[in-house]
C-alpha cells in the first residue's frame, strides 16, 4: 500500500477517524475531510463542509495538486434527522441528502477523473443497516442510506469498464455523536423525551 493516498470524509471522530489511522497504518497518505481539524499522526486535514459543493472541488483540487492522483475515497461523513414527519422541515431534510448522499455522489464524481486517468481506484461508502431495516421515526435517514446503495450499486457495471471498484460498509449501532455533541445537549434532548414533546434531532454523524 505504501505511496498510495487516500481522501477520507468525516475522520475527525467514530469510524472515520478509526479508518484514517488503520490506513496510515498501511502506508497511504490520508487527507482528512472534515468541518474541525482531525489531530491524528500522519494524516492532513483539509477543511472541508460536505454539504457544499465548492468546498469539495476545492478540497479534492488542493489533493491532487499535492499528489498524482487518488486510489481511495473513503464516503463516511454522514448525519442522521431523527424526528415525527410533521416536525421535520424541508431544510433539515434537504441538509441531510446534501450530507448523506449528494456529499458522497459529489466527492465520487470529482475524483474519478483521477482514477480513471490513473487506471483505477476504489470507492467505499459507509451507510447503514438503516438502508435495508428502518428504525422508527428515523425515515429520512433511512432514504438517504437507502439512496446512497442503490446510486452505486447502479453505477457499479459501469464503474468495472472504468477500472474503479464500489464498495459498501452497512454499519449496526455504534456511539457517535448522532444527536448532541456535549453532555448538556444530550440532557436536554433527554428532558424532551422524558416530557413527550415533539422530538426532532438534526445533527452531524462523524
Amino acid at each position: 500500500m505504501a505511496g498510495k493516498t487516500a481522501i477520507v470524509s468525516g475522520a475527525s471522530s467514530g469510524i472515520g477517524r478509526a479508518t484514517a489511522i488503520e490506513l496510515v497504518k498501511n502506508g497511504y497518505k490520508v487527507y482528512a475531510f472534515n468541518r474541525s481539524p482531525a489531530e491524528i499522526t500522519g494524516v492532513e486535514f483539509v477543511p472541508v463542509d460536505i454539504s457544499k459543493p465548492e468546498d469539495i472541488k476545492r478540497g479534492v483540487a488542493a489533493v491532487l495538486e499535492r499528489e498524482d492522483r487518488v486510489d481511495l475515497l473513503v464516503n463516511n461523513a454522514g448525519m442522521c434527522v431523527s424526528g415525527a414527519a410533521e416536525e421535520t422541515t424541508d431544510e433539515n431534510a434537504y441538509y441531510l441528502f446534501d450530507v448523506n448522499f449528494f456529499g458522497a455522489f459529489r466527492l465520487a464524481r470529482e475524483v474519478l477523473p483521477s482514477m480513471r486517468a490513473a487506471g483505477g481506484g476504489r470507492i467505499i461508502n459507509v451507510t447503514s443497516i438503516a438502508a435495508v431495516f428502518f428504525p422508527p421515526f428515523q425515515g429520512f435517514y433511512c432514504a438517504s442510506k437507502a439512496a446512497l446503495s442503490a446510486h452505486f450499486f447502479g453505477d457499479a457495471p459501469r464503474g468495472q469498464t472504468l477500472r474503479y471498484h464500489d464498495n459498501e460498509c452497512d454499519t449496526g449501532g455504534y456511539p457517535y455523536r448522532l444527536y448532541g455533541s456535549s453532555a448538556d445537549e444530550r440532557k436536554s434532548l433527554c428532558r424532551l423525551r422524558r416530557q413527550d414533546r415533539p422530538f426532532n434531532g438534526c445533527r452531524r454523524e462523524r
